[in-house]
């Protein structure tokens, strides 16, 4: 089944990206 829900990890790896 496909996960709704992305793990923690990927908001943090996109507020990383921004923070760039």
């Amino acid at each position: 089944m496909p996960q709704l829900i992305p793990d923690p990890w990927f908001f943090i790896f996109l507020s990383s990206e921004q923070s760039l």
